[in-house]
């Protein structure tokens, strides 16, 4: 680092503890001790993330799985406020430093897709759309570039592992709570009242936890399972091991109790990649493992309930909740204008044609593409997966099978878990799988850069 960069680093830190103790000092005197304590500790926050930008990604990562705890009314979102200063950090940092980027491929068709899922979206959904969407969507592009850049070492990953089952276990608590405690922690922390829930039988309704929708709540379990399944199989000390297997358990039964047929299938789909990909005693006690697991879940669940769920498609049929009927309006909005898609007020209409309803959005990430971003859109997309694939085949097929391995092989578990649940849920808007995304990518990196570092120690923790 040049005597500039330090002088900088030292005078920007000095003069946020400054103002962090000043603002909290006048909160204190103003308001109350303990909104003068939150504004501190945010504060403080701010600055630790200012210097070590690494701390900042795995913040984003917990506020991902954190679900409505860390957004308010206005759409704002504390993983958005993060975000904005880990963007502003490494930026400033590279100016000053001018030092080499990491040359993947990736950025660029990611960018260009979602400018184009941006500015169609602003076209078509006029006064609907608000700037703020608009910049979320952009936000996606930005994060992943953020890992790609930020995540260099094989401990930086474990640590971000470590943020995706932490968080996970987060969630777990909030659905486990409500279930079976009937205790809110939305409501606890943050007094948000929970939203109408579905009864699936008498004495269970899906559990909505933080994210006030049940099929939202079974993404965290989605991402994280698969990533702690592959973690314990990179044989990790004794005591992480067992706290996997709890996290495990945990999650999974929180996944159950959402009844979401989606994140069923999906989890189906993660853990079937697993099975196929890892060595033959492993995946052997994947499956042993799996299926003990599903045993001691029907102790408190009863399994009929979730066949129940299943048995229930065919009278839905024809119906808002029949998803071939949402493909049906989905390609014929698609085909009125196929070059940027029909946008979503005319898939509202041909929705309400087939099913007599009110208008509702795309049920299905395939969808939600061709009818907001037309052939234009998935044709970036497109370009985007092809290249990340031939990243990921090339570079997983020279990796040995060590932690860096378990752990992209993990998190791309999840991922498939997720993409699977999109055929019938719209989760492409949830951030956290596009920042996961690029961690496979950074376990590539990083075992062909030899685990070297062409950042300055500042920006990520030393190994």
């Amino acid at each position: 680092m040049n005597s500039l960069t330090e002088t900088i680093h030292f005078k920007t830190t000095a003069l946020a503890l400054c103002v962090t103790l000043s603002i909290a000092a006048t909160v204190w005197l103003t308001y109350a001790p303990r909104t003068a304590l939150l504004a501190a500790a945010a504060l403080i926050a701010l600055v630790l993330v200012w210097q070590q930008p690494f701390l900042g990604l795995l913040g984003m990562v917990l506020l991902a799985m954190s679900g409505e705890l860390q957004h308010f009314e206005s759409g704002f979102s504390l993983q958005q406020a993060l975000a904005a200063v880990v963007t502003a950090r490494v930026t400033l940092h590279i100016a000053l430093e001018g030092e080499d980027l990491r040359q993947t491929g990736l950025v660029a068709p990611l960018f260009l897709f979602a400018a184009i899922l941006a500015g169609l979206q602003a076209r078509f959904g006029g006064a609907e759309i608000e700037g703020l969407t608009v910049l979320t969507l952009l936000a996606y592009p930005i994060a992943f570039w953020l890992f790609l850049q930020l995540i260099r070492t094989e401990r930086q990953i474990s640590w971000v592992i470590a943020a995706v089952a932490s968080g996970a276990v987060l969630a777990a608590a909030g659905t486990l709570l409500q279930t079976f405690a009937d205790f809110s922690l939305l409501s606890a922390l943050r007094g948000i009242d929970p939203v109408d829930r579905n009864v699936v039988a008498e004495g269970w309704e899906r559990a909505i936890g933080l994210m006030q929708s049940p099929n939202v709540q079974a993404y965290p379990y989605l991402a994280a399972i698969p990533v702690m399944v592959a973690a314990i199989f990179s044989k990790p000390r004794r005591w992480i091991r067992l706290a996997l297997y709890a996290a495990i358990g945990l999650c999974f039964l929180g996944l159950v109790i959402t009844f979401s047929r989606s994140g069923y299938i999906g989890f189906v789909a993660g853990l079937g990649w697993l099975a196929l990909v890892l060595p033959g005693s492993n995946a052997r006690r994947l499956l042993a493992g799996g299926v003990g697991l599903v045993l001691c879940t029907f102790l408190l669940v009863p399994p009929d309930i979730m066949i129940a769920r299943f048995l229930a498609i065919p009278e839905q049929m024809g119906g808002q909740a029949d998803r071939l009927v949402h493909y049906k309006a989905g390609v014929a909005t698609f085909l009125r204008s196929p070059l940027w898609g029909g946008g979503p007020r005319v898939f509202g209409s041909e929705l309400v044609k087939r099913d007599g309803g009110e208008p509702d959005i795309p049920h299905a990430n395939i969808l939600v593409v061709l009818v907001d971003a037309g052939a234009l859109g998935f044709a970036a997309l497109v370009w985007f997966l092809g290249r990340y694939l031939q990243l990921l085949r090339r570079g997983l097929q020279s990796l040995p099978w060590s932690p860096l391995k378990y752990y992209a092989v993990g998190v791309l578990g999840g991922l498939i878990a997720l993409i699977v649940q999109g055929f019938f849920v719209a989760n492409m808007g949830w951030s956290l799988l596009w920042t996961l995304a690029a961690v496979p990518a950074c376990c590539v990196l990083a075992q062909q850069a030899g685990r070297k570092m062409s950042f300055e120690p500042s920006l990520r923790p030393q190994t």
